[in-house]
């Protein structure tokens, strides 16, 4: 996970200034990788940390730092794009002997209308693998596939996202056993 961060960070610093420069990105007719990163927010509590020393930290069903690689397709003649996306995205609390994570990774598919330097899209998630560790001796909570919409809004480079996603067990459950994993991310999408 840290790895992961890392590299997008430094995939991030050493890019910034070539994507900034591109005005061809959104052009018809294109076909470009794509870099997405961002940091969501929402969804049900899910686990919270005490800690010695005193205070808490808390992870939740959509919280949490994401990274997503895929392809930007622009059609000929027309404002609409289509853009795929696999990815990882993890929410963590981190402590002095170990830390609690809730790791999925999304697939996206999103059809985007380009006015411009806006670029509003809609489409659907596909969260593969959800999976709870409580880090603390007990087994890994699997959680069935989820599938929902998800709704975003870019200027240039920077976006705003909405995600509706629902987590059930598939067998053990913590204090209930479906939880929401809805998010609003702040997210950077990056065209090469």
């Amino acid at each position: 996970m840290k790895g992961m961060l890392i590299g997008s960070a430094l995939a991030f610093c050493l890019t910034s200034p070539a994507v900034l420069a591109d005005n061809d990105d959104w052009q018809p007719g294109t076909l470009h990788p794509t870099l997405e990163t961002g940091i969501a927010f929402g969804g049900d509590r899910m686990a919270t940390r005490h800690y010695i020393i005193g205070g808490h930290s808390s992870v939740y069903g959509g919280k949490g730092l994401y990274v997503a690689f895929g392809m930007l397709d622009n059609f000929d003649d027309s404002p609409w794009s289509f853009k795929g996306t696999v990815g990882e995205h993890t929410g963590f609390s981190t402590g002095f002997s170990s830390s609690i994570s809730f790791t999925r990774y999304p697939v996206d598919l999103l059809l985007i209308d380009t006015r411009g330097r806006q670029h509003f899209g809609f489409g659907l998630t596909y969260q593969a693998n959800p999976k709870f560790d409580p880090n603390n001796g007990s087994p890994d909570i699997a959680f069935h596939d989820a599938l929902g919409p998800t709704l975003e809004y870019q200027y240039r480079f920077m976006g705003l996202r909405y995600t509706y996603a629902r987590y059930r067990a598939v067998s053990t459950c913590l204090d209930k056993c479906s939880y929401d994993g809805s998010y609003i991310a702040l997210f950077f999408n990056f065209v090469f």
